[in-house]
């Protein structure tokens, strides 16, 4: 967290990241150590790496789940009767 105060008070970065460290932040303060940080920075590095769009549909999907789960998301099977 402080590390992150400090780029974005010395402007380490261009404006473009400017929102990501803004959310990296807000993530930090509301979830504490839970926030998971260096995954979410690793995603938003392979993300505009071009890493992941290299990787399969499923390997995304399942990488946008499990982001998902660790942002707080709650996922439940449901039977198609409960679904109708």
């Amino acid at each position: 967290m402080q590390w992150l105060l400090t780029a974005q008070k010395r402007k380490l970065f261009p404006k473009s990241v400017a929102p990501d460290i803004m959310w990296l932040l807000a993530q930090g303060k509301k979830y504490g150590l839970g926030a998971n940080l260096l995954t979410k920075v690793e995603y938003i590095y392979r993300s505009s790496a071009g890493e992941l769009a290299e990787q399969s549909d499923l390997f995304r999907f399942t990488y946008f789940v499990e982001t998902l789960k660790t942002m707080g998301w709650l996922d439940f099977m449901v039977s198609r009767k409960e679904w109708d």
